[in-house]
């Protein structure tokens, strides 16, 4: 939000750091698919969902093909390198993947490209998120 709102952010990890993430909108769809997946298809009361695990240089070099004049520094912050290394880099979604066909629609490409778009139509877009 800040590169596309102030042409700057500082990435407060690793440029190696790489958490599992999702885009709130494959959540939105994946909330939307397990709803209307036929109960009798279902063997869990909760199901874990992954998309991907890029590096923060990966996130970083996406920004910045949409973003040419964003200026993004790494200042990792011990803390918050702690915490978020402490994340798992993949989560097992198998059970979803099997009970009512869940995968991700967007990869770091689209997410990127998406998000953008959004900020641009409507600065707000993240406050919503």
């Amino acid at each position: 939000v800040e590169a596309a709102q102030f042409s700057r952010f500082t990435f407060k990890v690793r440029p190696e750091t790489s958490p599992s993430v999702i885009y709130v909108k494959d959540v939105r769809r994946a909330i939307v698919g397990m709803l209307e997946a036929p109960s009798d298809g279902l063997t869990r009361r909760v199901y874990n969902i992954h998309a991907m695990a890029p590096s923060a240089k990966q996130i970083s070099d996406a920004i910045c093909l949409r973003l040419p004049e964003a200026e993004l520094v790494f200042d990792p912050d011990q803390e918050v390198v702690d915490l978020i290394e402490s994340w798992p880099t993949e989560i097992d979604d198998t059970s979803a993947r099997r009970d009512w066909g869940w995968k991700p629609h967007y990869d770091l490409e689209s997410l990127t490209d998406d998000f953008v778009q959004e900020l641009q139509r409507d600065p707000t877009y993240a406050s919503g998120v």
